[in-house]
This record gives C-alpha cells, sequence and structure tokens, in this order.
C-alpha cells in the first residue's frame, strides 16, 4: 500500500474573478423583473430601459438568465441537442441558424428551461438587441474526472464572448446557473462565470477554435489539468500547486499546496471508498496538509466548505 503525503497552499483572491466594477445595484434592479418574458427582445427593451453603460446591460442579461432559467433535464435525459439541421448552401445555413438560436432562447427566456445553446442563444441575442457584440462558442467543458489526461476533441458545451470597450469578456451562464444533483436540477448562482480572465476561464473550457482561447495555452496543458469543479469558481479559488491533474503514489511523496487564509476548512475524499477526512492545518503557514494510503489508482477529491472544487487522478507506481 502507497502513501501519499499531501500539503495544501490555497488562496483566495475573490475580487480577481471579476473586474473591480461594483454591480451590486444592477444586480438589485435585475431582482425585481418579472422571472419570465414573452420573447429575448422584451427582456432587452427592459435592461435597455434601466442602463446605459455596456458593462451594466451585459451584467443585467448575465444575472436575469442566470437566476431565472433552469437547466432542461428533459432534453438531457433524451439525449437530444436539437441543433442538427440540413442545408444546401451558406444563406440557408445562417438562416436555419438564427430561426433555431430564436426558438431556444424564447423557450428559454419564457419557459425558464434551456440547456447550454438555449442560455448562450438567448444573452446572445439579448445582448445583440441591446447592440452588443456578443457571440457563442463551442467546444470542451471538462467537468468529470475521466477528461484528466484526454485531449478536448469532444464538442459538449457552449459559452459567451462579449466585446466590451473592444475587449472580449467571457461568459458562461449555464455554469452560472446551478448544478444538477440526484437527477435534479438545484439553482445555485456562481458569479464567476461572469467576465472570467482567460486565465481562468481556461481551467474547464476549450474551444473547438482555438482563437477564442485569448491567451496562450494548449490541448496538451488543458488535457493536463485537474478538474476545476463550478464551485471552485463560486469564492475565487487559486490552486498554486501542482498544476499536473495526475498525482502520483511511489516511495516518495507528492505534494499539493492550497492557502485558506479566510479559516474555510478543508477536506478530502478518495472516489473508491467516498470516505473523507479533515485535512490537518499549520497555523503558521496556512498549509492544508494530510497522508493518505492508497492500494490501486484512484481519484481524489478536495473539498471547500462540503463542495467540491478540484479533483485528481491518483496513479500508484511500483
Amino acid at each position: 500500500m502507497k502513501k501519499i503525503t499531501l500539503s495544501f497552499f490555497f488562496f483566495l483572491f475573490f475580487c480577481g474573478l471579476v473586474n473591480a466594477q461594483d454591480f451590486s445595484q444592477v444586480d438589485q434592479k435585475v431582482e425585481t423583473y418579472p422571472h419570465s418574458f414573452a420573447t429575448p427582445d422584451l427582456l432587452a427593451v427592459q435592461i435597455n430601459k434601466d442602463f446605459s453603460e455596456p458593462a451594466q446591460k451585459a451584467r443585467a442579461a448575465f444575472v436575469w438568465i442566470s437566476k431565472n432559467v433552469k437547466y432542461d433535464l428533459d432534453i438531457l435525459a433524451a439525449n437530444k441537442s436539437g441543433i442538427a439541421f440540413k442545408y444546401s448552401s451558406e444563406k440557408e445555413r445562417m438562416a436555419k441558424e438564427k430561426k433555431f438560436k430564436n426558438e431556444i432562447a424564447t423557450a428559454a427566456v419564457n419557459q425558464n428551461k434551456a440547456i447550454c445553446h438555449g442560455y448562450t442563444a438567448l444573452f446572445e441575442l439579448v445582448c445583440n438587441k441591446m447592440g452588443l457584440d456578443a457571440i457563442t462558442v463551442t467546444g470542451t467543458l471538462k467537468s468529470e474526472p475521466q477528461q484528466i489526461g484526454v485531449l478536448p476533441n469532444i464538442n459538449n458545451h457552449a459559452w459567451n464572448l462579449i466585446k466590451i470597450n473592444n475587449e472580449w469578456k467571457f461568459i458562461d451562464t449555464t455554469l452560472a446557473a446551478g448544478d444538477i444533483a440526484g437527477g435534479k436540477f438545484v439553482g445555485d448562482y456562481v458569479d464567476g462565470f461572469f467576465f472570467t480572465t482567460p486565465e481562468l476561464f481556461f481551467l474547464n473550457h476549450y474551444p473547438l477554435e482555438e482563437k477564442w482561447l485569448l491567451t496562450k495555452k494548449t490541448k496538451q496543458e488543458f488535457a493536463n489539468l485537474p478538474v476545476y469543479n463550478r464551485s471552485y469558481f463560486k469564492k475565487g479559488n487559486n490552486l498554486l500547486y501542482p498544476g499536473s491533474g495526475i498525482l502520483s503514489a511511489s516511495k516518495g511523496s507528492c505534494t499539493i499546496k492550497l492557502k485558506n487564509p479566510d479559516g474555510i476548512y478543508l477536506a478530502y475524499f478518495l472516489h473508491s471508498t467516498y470516505k473523507g477526512a479533515l485535512m490537518d492545518y499549520d497555523e503558521n503557514t496556512q498549509d492544508y496538509f494530510c497522508s493518505i494510503n492508497v492500494s490501486q489508482d484512484d481519484y481524489l477529491t478536495i473539498m471547500s466548505d462540503n463542495e467540491m472544487i478540484i479533483t485528481y487522478k491518483v496513479k500508484v507506481k511500483p
């Protein structure tokens, strides 16, 4: 049986996830909006009426969508994305794509349910109606432990980019809206997917068109990452070490460094047993550490406030 020695150096920097602008007044105003609109146009009209700055408009659209649209588990269960259609020319493709986006955006704003393509279509259409340059990007979302070490060659997610002051900003209203637990969608708003920096967004998003990375990263670098769960973005966490998602359990020790100056406790569990434990804490260095015994390849998840934030693959070596 091999032993892994883990120490955690975990730093919280909430303000780094979004820009320094205070959107509290925007958020409060959006909370007074109706929970549904007949069309995307009407949501755009409401936002245009209340706000004048592009960033405020983008924020209002982000908050309303993230807090009012639920992930459609019926479509997920049926394994239908609904995005396939036939066309014989580029003109026909564009016309059908526009029609499709309008349909799923209308369903999202009126029926309050969508999958990722509906979330992104609604955000794109509302922002375009307000004169903002917003687009939809598709690619790989890294959300499962089995994706650690695997190149991002699947198209399983969609998100938005919006141009503010001539600079592209990342938006993910789907991940911001909530999570799936026990076969049900659970609303759990995460502010960290608004205007996320390219470096942070890269931690679990890889676009099909690499120009939309907006940072100098590669597929192999993405494959090597651990899984950063959506709760990692909730508190503005910053894992400093190790960057690799694969931990080697051998005669030596492997080290994970996380620092948590706010005193939020950290815990861990191995997926083979699902038995967890709190980590030891060094008050002088603010390091979290623990020693665990592993006899086979496994996955290890770090938790903060009972929420999964990072998952690693553990490889046992002779």
